[in-house]
């Protein structure tokens, strides 16, 4: 067991439109998977993939660094803000 495995993510409505949005078809169900992964696979940054940082937020993407994941940490557990797509605005 690693904390990937254990730890409560929560994806936030934000996240699942904005996924929708920038990636038609996708199945947002996907998003708490796709973090796991990243976070277990050490795709963990305080840089987002554009090159900026937000204060108190963490990254994760997924393999082909298309789709990435902005997170923060609230009491027990990890909340995907928004998703991003290689190249947009950063939040």
């Amino acid at each position: 067991m690693s904390l990937a495995d254990d730890i409560n993510i929560v994806v936030s409505d934000h996240a699942m439109w904005r996924a929708a949005e920038r990636f038609r078809g996708f199945d947002t169900v996907r998003i708490e998977t796709e973090v796991r992964d990243a976070l277990r696979a050490g795709r963990v940054s305080y840089m987002n993939p554009n090159g900026h940082t937000k204060a108190k937020a963490l990254y994760v993407w997924i393999p082909s660094k298309r789709r990435s994941y902005c997170l923060v940490a609230k009491k027990h557990a990890l909340i995907v803000v928004t998703t991003m797509m290689l190249g947009a605005a950063v939040p």
